[in-house]
């Protein structure tokens, strides 16, 4: 008799379905990445304009602030921004930071110095 056995099928059929779990598992993954991937370059994007905004500030808006508002990242929607602005090591240096924050997705932070005019 030529054929296969019953648990020959079987076993063939569960070898295969291990192979297109593994496949579907690593799609998920994959297209996971690649969301976050996306979320992570937009949010970069949003928190270097505001930052380069803050730059461009003329020298008399270099005070300490704390400013927090809501900005629209598409397709993510409404995403909380903080820009910040404190004190360097020196009285003509400036520290400018901004981060960007999703619900369920991780933050994005950029922060740099800026030197102002000396003054008197």
């Amino acid at each position: 008799m030529k054929g296969f056995s019953l648990i020959e099928v079987l076993v063939a059929a569960a070898i295969a379905s291990l192979g297109v779990a593994a496949i579907a598992e690593t799609t998920r993954a994959v297209l996971l990445e690649r969301s976050r991937s996306e979320w992570k370059l937009r949010a970069l994007w949003a928190a270097e304009q505001s930052l380069e905004e803050m730059i461009a500030w003329a020298p008399a808006m270099m005070t300490p602030q704390d400013l927090s508002d809501t900005i629209v990242i598409p397709p993510w929607g409404n995403v909380q921004r903080r820009r910040r602005v404190v004190p360097g090591p020196r009285d003509d240096l400036w520290i400018i930071a901004v981060d960007v924050t999703a619900l369920r997705a991780s933050e994005v932070r950029l922060e740099t110095m800026r030197r102002t005019p000396w003054s008197g």
